[in-house]
């Protein structure tokens, strides 16, 4: 017997309808029962998942042997330029210590921030569509009836540990 799994469509559509209806009873609730069909405003958080967060290098890297160097701001999760050009380069800035998580003392790299750091990791005309994780998610919300403002990202640096996510960047505490 082959059970049926929920695609993530059907999630979707059933976590936004349940947001839907809460807020549809709670205005109502508050208007002392009676319905009177305004939506209230919609908004909704996205915590992506693992490795659904661009990373970018918070300093500087020469790169022997390679064109491309590390900069601050560039991006390294997930360039594919860079990781195919200048791999031991790029290995610095994505690898942790095994020991204490911290960065590699030639590169430190952190979460972007913002909706563009989850819709595509790598953005561009070819690795752009290859690489888009909640941008069509994002997309149908917005035509669902979502304020694109109304819409707040929540990247971390998925590299971590819950309690070295915390502890380094205060995430759970800002969430």
């Amino acid at each position: 017997m082959q059970m049926m799994v929920p695609t993530r469509r059907f999630a979707v559509v059933l976590v936004l309808l349940l947001v839907v209806l809460l807020g549809v009873l709670r205005d109502a609730s508050a208007k002392g029962g009676e319905f009177t069909g305004d939506y209230p405003k919609l908004s909704g958080i996205i915590i992506p998942g693992f490795a659904s967060t661009q990373l970018r290098a918070w300093s500087i890297l020469d790169c022997p042997y390679s064109p491309l160097d590390f900069n601050p701001l560039d991006l390294v999760w997930l360039d594919t330029t860079k990781l195919l050009s200048a791999v031991n380069c790029w290995l610095k800035c994505m690898t942790l210590d095994p020991y204490n998580q911290t960065d590699n003392p030639e590169c430190k790299s952190r979460p972007d921030s913002g909706l563009s750091a989850i819709t595509e990791l790598d953005p561009g005309y070819i690795t752009g569509p290859l690489s888009s994780v909640w941008k069509e998610w994002v997309k149908w919300c917005i035509e669902f009836g979502i304020e694109a403002n109304s819409i707040i990202a929540a990247p971390y640096d998925w590299r971590l540990s819950p309690s070295k996510l915390e502890e380094r960047d205060l995430y759970f505490h800002k969430l």
